[in-house]
């Protein structure tokens, strides 16, 4: 697969994984908002039914409280005279009656649950115990209205209805006894329509009002869903709003209890009904996420293109490189790293041209060199020979102390014209004496020396001629200029895998500004400072000489040769 086809590939899924995410996020947090605003709404809606109960029963309560202190009623009651009502009790069953046209009927009763009196229709309670609890609650309770929940009665023609009763306890002020009950039923219906209609917020919210026996007191849904127990359930638990599944539904809850009643408020609705936009707001996304995905392949092409056109350029140079061919140059205006890059890799191709140049001038003069080594080893050849027949001689002739002079030279032009770069310390050690011998004939008494290496440094392999341009220095430029003369030692030891070579001598010293030049190049002594860069070049910059010193008092020169070159 090509680069450009890869970014493409890399964009696009990048592309669709975000606009995935962004909308996969975006719908569920539309989704919490609106579940959590119809959450607040549902509350609501229940709080204000609640609320609006709660009010109609401290105005019934009110009359209760007025009309079982009435004595005409008190007498109705206690005695169970049947009469008409004077004027101002009939006025408040008449209002009462008009303003809540939930009430059904308004009757008394006597302490054995005989109709002493009744407002509207005739009607008979059917269940005379259910009756009896509720009195005998409100005897309990005489302070208090005692609200009922679905109760079974019959009308004029023996018709069954389902009414809500309520029972007020009346008392003898005299005695402070109860004497009878006062009841209002009031129909469900009428008290449907007057609690809970236009109070849902949504279309298809179920409203309704369960009673402390689970039974549907009244209701916005004439179809009593099956549903509602499990929300009952998990209401008399302590869950007061949350969520269930039922028949592959899910319902949101929201539940009041409403102390003075008994009665529960409940509001209910499925997700389906909460989020009938949701489903356009979807469509609405995937559309938008399709859309940014086509736009965004289209410039994932482009930006591609528009990347690889010079990567591919690029790629096309190297190639002729790779064939040899230099002569390429790339040209671009670009101000990015992918210009910079091109402009780096123009710099690279013309320093490799210089490269090449001077590796091929420095082959010719190394060829050149080479020549005129093995010419030059001519003369060294027919000198050690020579100086060999002159040795043999002075022997015959007993002149040894010249014959160790012509002996010394003939091992200094030997070890010469040897080959190898790389020699053992040992054979340093040698040529060094060999040289150091000749200058000891002719310096005599003004030149001593010491060599204190041990066996395991002598084995380690340095480069050829490393320590006698520093001990020709050290007797040239330190010892023979003193009157006196000097000593010279010469030392080594092995410290943590490297080598060290010491070269300490007693002379004249130098100056701070000749070790500079030293090191430099620029002083007399071209030799150190070949030593020097022959080092550096052979084992990095790190190693090198240290030059110590202090006029008239001698130098100090020591170098460290890595473990490797002993192998």
């Amino acid at each position: 697969m090509s680069l450009r086809n890869k970014m493409s590939l890399m964009f696009v899924s990048i592309i669709c994984i975000v606009s995935i995410a962004i909308g996969y996020a975006s719908y569920y947090s539309a989704q919490r908002l609106i579940l959590e605003n119809k959450r607040d709404d549902m509350a609501n809606t229940v709080n204000l039914i609640d609320i609006n109960i709660t009010e109609q029963i401290r105005t019934i309560n009110e009359f209760t409280n007025y009309t079982s202190e009435n004595l005409q009623l008190q007498k109705i009651a206690g005695e169970g005279i049947q009469g008409e009502l004077d004027g101002e009790l009939l006025t408040w069953f008449q209002n009462l009656s008009q303003s809540y046209k939930a009430i059904s009927n308004i009757y008394t009763l006597n302490q054995d649950l005989n109709v002493t009196y009744q407002y509207k229709t005739e009607s008979m309670f059917e269940d005379t115990e259910q009756l009896r609890g509720y009195c005998d609650k409100a005897t309990k309770k005489t302070d208090r209205d005692i609200w009922s929940g679905l109760c079974s009665v019959r009308t004029e023609g023996y018709k069954k209805k389902s009414v809500v009763m309520l029972t007020k306890a009346i008392t003898n002020p005299k005695q402070n006894n109860v004497i009878g009950f006062l009841v209002i039923e009031f129909d469900p219906d009428s008290f449907a329509k007057l609690l809970i209609n236009n109070l849902s917020t949504f279309q298809h919210q179920h409203t309704l009002i369960i009673d402390k026996n689970h039974d549907t007191i009244c209701t916005n849904n004439s179809v009593q869903a099956d549903y509602t127990e499990e929300a009952i359930q998990r209401f008399d638990s302590g869950e007061r709003q949350f969520d269930f599944h039922w028949a592959n539904t899910n319902y949101h809850v929201c539940g009041q209890y409403n102390g003075i009643t008994g009665w529960t408020i409940y509001s209910i609705i499925s997700s389906a009904d909460i989020f009938p936009k949701l489903t356009i707001l979807r469509k609405q996304i995937i559309y938008i996420v399709i859309l940014f995905l086509l736009v965004s392949f289209i410039m994932s092409i482009i930006l591609a293109y528009t990347l690889t056109k010079p990567m591919k350029k690029l790629s096309e140079a190297m190639k002729v490189a790779e064939k040899g061919e230099f002569n390429i140059q790339i040209v671009t205006r670009r101000k990015d790293e992918i210009g910079s890059l091109i402009r780096s890799f123009n710099y690279m191709i013309n320093e490799i041209k210089l490269l090449i140049q001077k590796v091929y001038e420095e082959k010719i003069t190394q060829k050149n060199a080479e020549l005129g080594a093995l010419q030059a080893q001519i003369n060294p050849h027919f000198l050690y020979n020579t100086l060999d027949t002159i040795n043999w001689m002075l022997i015959e002739r007993g002149e040894d102390d010249i014959s160790d002079i012509v002996l010394s030279l003939g091992d200094l032009m030997k070890y010469s014209i040897q080959g190898d770069n790389m020699v053992t310390l040992q054979d340093e050690i040698d040529y060094v004496e060999s040289y150091i011998r000749i200058q000891k004939c002719r310096m005599e008494d003004r030149l001593n020396y010491s060599i204190d290496i041990p066996q395991e440094a002598r084995i380690w392999r340095i480069p050829k001629l490393t320590l006698q341009p520093i001990v020709e220095n050290a007797i040239t430029h330190g010892i023979e200029t003193k009157p006196e003369g000097g000593s010279l030692k010469i030392s080594a030891w092995v410290c943590d895998d490297k080598l060290s070579l010491q070269i300490k001598d007693d002379g004249v010293g130098i100056s701070e500004g000749d070790i500079q030049k030293i090191q430099s190049g620029q002083g007399n002594s071209i030799g150190m400072h070949n030593v020097q860069k022959r080092i550096q070049l052979h084992y990095g910059s790190e190693y090198g000489l240290k030059i110590r010193s202090k006029k008239d008092i001698g130098t100090e020169i020591t170098m460290w040769i890595p473990k490797e070159s002993s192998e």
